[in-house]
């Protein structure tokens, strides 16, 4: 794996080997920063989402596929299981900025 930019969240059921390749690649001290669409734990949240979509521009039926596509194309997990992932890859310290 080359160093660049990785979206985890069309990575399929093999999340923990994503991140262990992640890991290996990393030199000892360097810090992973993720920046990745959760799996949204509350419907207020899908509103939301939809309703930031509206604001910057797009049209409610854009805004309806952009929700629809969250459960078809990405596979998504929750920001906890993310974080215990990491964990058990090697990653030492894990912190959540939501």
């Amino acid at each position: 794996m080359r160093p660049g930019r990785f979206v985890a969240h069309y990575v399929p059921v093999e999340k923990i080997l994503f991140f262990q390749d992640i890991y290996q690649t990393l030199k000892p001290v360097a810090i992973l920063l993720s920046y990745d669409l959760m799996q949204q734990t509350e419907n207020i949240e899908l509103r939301w989402m939809q309703n930031l979509a509206l604001d910057c521009g797009l049209t409610a039926i854009q805004a309806e596929k952009m929700l629809a596509r969250l459960f078809g194309e990405f596979h998504l997990i929750a920001a906890d299981t993310q974080t215990g992932l990491l964990a058990l890859v090697g990653f030492r310290q894990c912190k959540r900025y939501c």
